[in-house]
């Protein structure tokens, strides 16, 4: 529990960042999941052996997330526990047996969580890294159940009788990774895996007894306690599609201008004012800078494609105002092409020819020069360009 929670922490701390774009986007996701694992337990003496304990789920979530960083996700669905013990008898004919008993319960749960999403690359693939802390609520209806057998080789009433609590409250911490284009018809969906641990922090615990009477004066031949205080480590699989999203455009922060500083000892000479490239004013009212990256080789790879709802967008890239890609309608598939680029500053600009169905055109970009990817979100619109500004620092080995 500590360990998950302490991963919880660090991956806040590590990727708790949010990429500055011109527009924020508010999405909604409709999934299942199924886990299962272990239970804590716990016995008084070893008359007892356990031989399954393993928890069981399936339930439904609704999640909405802002930027596809941060999340609250809602969860309802239905969970089972069980407990398989044996006891091994040398009975009085010298022979050996097992009595096997079963403990098992049903029961809703439900939940809240709050989550965090970042994407990554491993072996030169996009995945994305996947934090959930959630409380967990266990509404538990059936409190006590009894079971009787009767043993009679030697004359014995076994009995095992389980008292279940009415509730149990949770901490839950979840880490885990998440994939999406698995196959060209889910495209869609999104598939995750992930390990999470149940932590009790309000509710009583499940207590069993199981006692052995001698069946003709009902005298106490043996007993045991069992114990099982909610706790579980879980493994889990689960399934999203995105249903729909809500995007707006951010405010522009009004920038302060500085005071020019006094220079106390000014230059004699006059100093020629410069005049403004109208051409740079024009390009900065009609672009919009998403991104500053630095790369270190050429060629650099461009892969452009939508990975969200196709909506019939397209777009051109220019690269230092020479266009690279025309009227190139955005598709699930990734196009790839090839740039050079020249030592110093580049810019490369993304501008929309239509806004298709959902405003802003939005596309997905990976820019590859064999050291770095890089994966990046361009918006556009009919009044303004998305546009990464890439600094070309050749290495040592290129010059």
């Amino acid at each position: 529990m500590k360990g998950l929670t302490l991963a919880f922490l660090l991956m806040c701390c590590v990727f708790g960042h949010t990429q500055d774009e011109d527009y924020d986007l508010l999405s909604f996701y409709f999934g299942s999941s199924m886990s299962t694992g272990f239970l804590n337990k716990s016995l008084t003496n070893p008359i007892l052996q356990f031989s399954r304990r393993q928890p069981g789920t399936i339930n439904l979530n609704a999640e909405m997330l802002y930027n596809e960083r941060f999340g609250m996700e809602l969860m309802l669905g239905q969970q089972w526990n069980r407990f398989k013990i044996q006891e091994k008898i040398t009975a009085s004919d010298n022979r050996n047996y097992t009595v096997d008993n079963t403990l098992k319960n049903d029961f809703m749960r439900s939940g809240i969580n709050f989550s965090m999403y970042n994407q990554v690359f491993i072996f030169s693939r996009s995945v994305t890294l996947m934090t959930k802390l959630g409380i967990e609520h266990h509404n538990i209806k059936e409190t006590s159940v009894t079971d009787s057998e009767y043993f009679n080789i030697d004359n014995e009433d076994m009995s095992l009788n389980v008292t279940y609590p009415e509730s149990r409250l949770s901490i839950r911490p979840e880490i885990g990774v998440m994939f999406g284009e698995l196959s060209r018809y889910l495209n869609d969906y999104s598939w995750f895996l992930s390990i999470s641990y149940n932590q009790r922090i309000q509710g009583g615990s499940t207590v069993a007894t199981y006692s052995v009477n001698d069946a003709l004066n009902g005298t106490l031949k043996r007993e045991t306690n069992f114990e099982s205080n909610g706790n579980a480590l879980n493994f889990n699989i689960g399934i999203r599609k995105k249903i729909g999203d809500i995007s707006w455009k951010k405010k522009e922060k009004e920038k302060k201008e500085k005071k020019p500083k006094k220079e106390k000892r000014p230059n004699k000479e006059k100093q020629v004012a410069q005049a403004p490239d109208p051409d740079k004013e024009k390009s900065n009212k009609d672009i919009e800078l998403s991104r500053k990256i630095t790369v270190q080789k050429n060629p650099v790879t461009i892969s452009i494609w939508d990975n969200g709802k196709i909506d019939g967008d397209s777009v051109s890239l220019f690269l230092n105002k020479t266009p690279i890609l025309e009227n190139f309608l955005l598709k699930e598939e990734k196009y790839h092409l090839q740039v050079m680029l020249e030592p110093g500053e580049n810019l490369i600009v993304m501008k929309a020819l239509n806004l298709g169905s959902i405003p802003p055109n939005t596309a997905q970009l990976i820019l590859d020069d064999g050291v770095t990817k890089r994966e990046i979100t361009l918006k556009s619109s009919l009044q303004k360009s998305g546009a990464i500004r890439i600094n070309y620092e050749p290495s040592d080995s290129e010059e």
